[in-house]
């Protein structure tokens, strides 16, 4: 573990709560109240924030120095991945993935990014009830959980959690059909950002936001979703 990754294991111990993480909806939430001054998570338009720190293409050249990770796609989750997906799976609080059977050792890797930043990584875990259950994770500190469809009907949706620090921690999903996501940042730049079996994640600093997304849909075409000052969907 990297000295930033310690660092994030430390900033994110006051959000989690070391007997029980089942209810990660409450981690978001105490995560917002330890973070000062943050803009709050949005959906969609917001995975922007993405491209500041993980400027790397889709397909990653392997031992890149930073940015995607390609030999962490079907690494098998430790121990405490494991454990985590399975403690939200047995929980009764009203968030809880309990009626869907996560099948906590089957969870493997799916994308991690390194930057000079920290390192992010998603972790899926497949269930019976036929969806895959999500575990983001930043540094050593499990930030979020979600379960839905192997399969995402829409375009794509993004969420962003400001920290007090100015580190951005940006997560989410894109459908089948989009063939890439770029993003236009306040300084000008496009960048194209990595995408692993429909997923994205990173980290960026609040310096530099993004202005606008640009979908590619291939045939579909492209879309272009505005991002507001105050960090909302366009």
């Amino acid at each position: 573990m990297t000295e930033r990754d310690s660092a994030f294991a430390e900033r994110f111990a006051r959000m989690a709560d070391n007997g029980q993480d089942a209810d990660w909806l409450d981690v978001r939430r105490r995560a917002s109240l330890a973070a000062k001054g943050r803009r709050p998570r949005k959906p969609a338009a917001v995975a922007a924030a993405l491209a500041a720190a993980i400027a790397v293409p889709a397909l990653a050249i392997a031992g890149a120095a930073t940015g995607l990770i390609p030999g962490f796609r079907g690494e098998p989750a430790p121990p405490a991945v494991q454990e985590s997906f399975a403690r939200f799976s047995a929980s009764d609080l009203p968030h809880a993935a309990v009626d869907r059977g996560v099948r906590a050792s089957e969870a493997k890797g799916v994308l991690e990014v390194r930057s000079a930043l920290g390192t992010v990584r998603i972790w899926v875990a497949p269930t019976e009830s036929g969806e895959r259950c999500r575990l983001l994770q930043v540094g050593d500190a499990k930030l979020a959980f979600s379960c839905g469809s192997p399969v995402l009907e829409a375009p794509f949706w993004a969420g962003v959690d400001d920290l007090d620090n100015g580190i951005v921690v940006v997560d989410g999903r894109a459908g089948p059909a989009v063939a890439s996501v770029s993003v236009r940042l306040e300084d000008g730049t496009k960048q194209r950002l990595a995408l692993v079996d429909g997923y994205f994640a990173g980290l960026a600093t609040s310096a530099n936001r993004p202005v606008s997304i640009i979908v590619d849909r291939g045939e579909l075409g492209t879309s272009t979703f505005s991002v507001p000052a105050d960090g909302a969907a366009g």
